[in-house]
């Protein structure tokens, strides 16, 4: 399982389809939210995972995806790399107060 964020996106992101990534990099240069930053044409040349985080920082670059995912219509990969999401944010919060993930 990836361990960071950036890992997480680029794994969910690796199983787009060259159709579906171009799509994908379409819908987030159009995206344009109230008070948040918009990405960079030039940006997505480094490489989609670290602008995503980059622009929008760790906790929210994955709503990012997702949401960007579901416009798309990918929204078998968004499910799943919300699953990864959630799972992320469970387990170590679970670790500090030693609970038990059922």
């Amino acid at each position: 399982m990836a361990s960071t964020i950036r890992q997480v996106l680029q794994h969910s992101l690796e199983d787009l389809t060259k159709d579906e990534l171009k799509k994908f990099r379409a819908s987030l240069l159009d995206r344009e939210r109230e008070g948040e930053p918009r990405v960079r044409r030039r940006a997505l040349e480094i490489g989609i995972a670290d602008v995503l985080v980059s622009t929008f920082t760790d906790a929210k670059a994955g709503s990012v995806v997702v949401e960007t995912l579901q416009a798309i219509e990918c929204n078998h990969i968004a499910v799943r790399l919300e699953a990864e999401l959630e799972a992320r944010v469970i387990k170590p919060f679970c670790a500090l107060e030693s609970c038990e993930l059922a």
